[in-house]
């Protein structure tokens, strides 16, 4: 008994001064990677979504969405960030827009994890403000309020499975549920394979001819270059919606 105590013991401090913090992998869900406490991480999100003609509205157009974003430690096992989005909305007819989109702030909060990072769970939280324009396809026009836990494990050491539920509450807007799921295969130490999925009980975009729930399917890869830089690239298409192919990136330093 004392010597499989020791045995643990032994690995809980390996992993303790091996494991560095680093940016999280998924987009739709939540992984247990958190900056140390009093350490931020920096980075770029941006993001490319196609409306074709026949599925939007009067015109087709292309959006492109980038911007830095700042991930900051509070404690050990609690994070704040900040997202401030610039947006290029280019129409297939007529003038493009652009401009400031809608600021993004959030916690998550790693309230469960086992002495070897896995199982884990993720209460989390976010707020975005009305700081776009709403008329130039910028911003959404209210704040929002999105809530939500994310739950994983891993299998083999290489297997993760992440399911994510969470609350978007919206301003005069029909509330949402979202559901999230991340499945990822890390090859070795430095790179690794991710398939997401997100459905959601929304009614489908005002202007699509059913009822039917948007549903946005998407894989990815993610590069740790060093210790320190992560690189994730994401691509995928919705079904019933309005939006067609979606491109997005990331590119992150955790200090």
């Amino acid at each position: 008994m004392m010597r499989k105590l020791l045995v643990v013991l032994v690995a809980a401090v390996a992993l303790g001064t091996v494991c560095k913090a680093e940016s999280m992998k998924p987009l739709l869900t939540k992984d247990n990677a958190f900056p140390e406490a009093g350490h931020p991480e920096v980075g770029i999100i941006g993001q490319y979504v196609e409306v074709p003609e026949e599925n939007g509205p009067d015109i087709g157009y292309d959006r492109y969405t980038m911007g830095p974003y700042l991930r900051y430690g509070l404690f050990k096992n609690l994070a704040v960030y900040g997202r401030v989005p610039y947006v290029y909305n280019k129409p297939e007819i007529g003038d493009a827009e652009q401009g400031l989109g809608d600021v993004a702030v959030g916690v998550e909060f790693l309230a469960y994890e086992d002495i070897f990072k896995y199982p884990f769970i993720i209460p989390h939280a976010e707020m975005t403000l009305s700081t776009g324009d709403e008329d130039k396809g910028l911003g959404v026009g209210d704040n929002e309020f999105f809530v939500g836990v994310s739950v994983g494990t891993v299998v083999d050491d290489m297997f993760h499975y992440i399911a994510d539920f969470t609350y978007h509450v919206r301003g005069e807007d029909k509330n949402v549920a979202i559901f999230s799921g991340t499945f990822m295969w890390d090859l070795n130490d430095q790179f690794s394979l991710l398939a997401e999925i997100r459905a959601t009980d929304d009614d489908g975009d005002e202007w699509t001819e059913d009822d039917d729930n948007p549903v946005l399917v998407q894989g990815g890869m993610y590069y740790k270059a060093t210790d320190a830089l992560g690189i994730g690239i994401y691509a995928g298409g919705t079904h019933n919606s309005a939006e067609d192919v979606v491109l997005s990136g990331k590119a992150s330093y955790s200090f």
